[in-house]
């Protein structure tokens, strides 16, 4: 790969040094913004089971499935639990508000045990209670923006006080697995309402969904209802029969529902959020002055659409001093291994360099065979004040190339961005 030969060596030095910050800054911020991935499986077979993987590939179940972790509900046989098998964590071992897992950015919270919710006492109860769905624990998964809640069989007297602490505490559900398969002993409007929910998961076969639990669902703006278990009832509601596993993945940015024969997605977490309303501008002013003038010239170039690969400068126009801040964005998911760059490019006759290559070892490229970027990245590859010197015009690129992919210029990048700046 060739570089262009630096005329002014005590300048190249200052610009090159620019460029190792820029580089070393991109390997930082992309490291730290890269998630793994989360996954929540629900299967489908008669009894409740659902199975957490998280990003180090380690493992949480919840009822019936096996797990690094174990998890009980409670001690009902559909969900896989008795008096004399309980799991490593249970209802009746645990209190509302303590953490079962945080590691990667994942936690696993205890919301709810033994009709107590976060925020209050824990209490102890026999096994088996009186009314044992009633006593379900409940757990909240929490990636990013990303929300997940399950409670079991909870029944809505303990279902009400639960939404209202989450409330409070600023959750916004993206999924919700729906208690006790969807009866009418949970799930009241007044809940759902208050957690938000914005898709929803049915499973197990003890009971089957309620008509008035489906209503419940769709009033409270549920976008789709899955079913793991393939019931009968759910026709004219927003129910995906998914026919067999339902797995949910996130980056804890974006989110994927799908099945054997299906994906859906990916979703942006809590996009229920309503969008900013513009303010309007004032009104019309005064009435029309004299006759049209001539006829105007055809309007500025507005250049082309923002690309997948979005590059800005503080300013285009800088001097010795100010600060020279460059952010990139990435506007879609990245999920295709690829090798990163960022480079910048200087004058000619001063200092140019090709894409992709430095004068020093070990920084081009800047990131090889990254997996995996979520959609919306955002991170600030520079922030220093411009050192004096270095005058002249400049572009920054950042771009994405095929993973051992030779690369010459900026064409072989199958994705890229610039920006344009000048230094006087």
């Amino acid at each position: 790969m060739r570089t262009g030969a630096a005329n002014n060596p005590a300048t190249a030095a200052k610009i090159a040094a620019i460029l190792i910050v820029l580089a070393l800054s991109m390997r930082a911020g992309i490291v730290q913004a890269v998630r793994g991935r989360l996954t929540i499986t629900t299967y489908s077979s008669g009894y409740e089971g659902h199975l957490i993987t998280f990003p180090d590939t380690s493992t949480l179940s919840i009822d019936c499935a096996y797990g690094d972790i174990t998890t009980t509900s409670h001690f009902h046989s559909d969900h896989c639990a008795a008096c004399d098998y309980t799991g490593q964590y249970h209802r009746n071992n645990v209190s509302p508000g303590e953490y079962l897992y945080d590691k990667d950015g994942v936690t696993v919270q205890v919301v709810a045990a033994n009709g107590r919710v976060i925020g209050q006492e824990p209490k102890d109860v026999p096994c088996p209670a009186s009314d044992e769905n009633r006593m379900s624990m409940g757990l909240l998964v929490r990636y990013g923006g990303f929300d997940y809640l399950t409670a079991g069989d909870m029944t809505s007297v303990i279902e009400k006080p639960m939404g209202e602490a989450l409330a409070s505490l600023g959750v916004n559900v993206d999924v919700l697995k729906v208690s006790h398969h969807g009866s009418k002993s949970s799930s009241t409007l007044d809940y759902l309402q208050t957690i938000r929910p914005e898709y929803a998961v049915i499973a197990g076969s003890a009971t089957q969904p309620y008509e008035v639990t489906l209503d419940n669902l769709t009033t409270a703006g549920v976008k789709t209802i899955y079913y793991a278990y393939d019931y009968y009832y759910g026709y004219g509601y927003p129910v995906f029969r998914a026919n067999g596993d339902i797995v949910i993945a996130t980056d804890g940015v974006t989110f994927t529902v799908s099945g054997p024969d299906f994906s859906h997605g990916p979703f942006p977490v809590d996009d229920d959020v309503p969008a900013p309303t513009p303010t309007p501008g004032p009104g019309p002013g005064p009435g029309p002055g004299p006759g049209p003038g001539p006829a105007p010239g055809p309007g500025p170039d507005p250049g082309p659409a923002p690309g997948p690969v979005q590059v800005r400068v503080t300013s285009n126009d800088l001097s010795a001093g100010h600060r020279l801040a460059i952010d990139v964005t990435l506007q879609q998911i990245m999920d295709r291994p690829f090798d990163a760059y960022a480079v910048i490019i200087g004058p000619p006759g001063v200092f140019t360099m090709c894409f992709g290559d430095v004068l020093l070892p070990g920084v081009s490229p800047i990131v090889r065979n990254m997996l995996f970027l979520p959609g919306g990245y955002e991170g600030r590859l520079l922030d220093i004040p411009v050192p004096p010197g270095v005058q002249g015009d400049y572009q920054a690129i950042v771009g994405l190339a095929d993973v051992g992919a030779k690369v010459t210029d900026a064409g072989s990048a199958f994705m890229s961005g610039t920006a344009n700046f000048s230094v006087r």
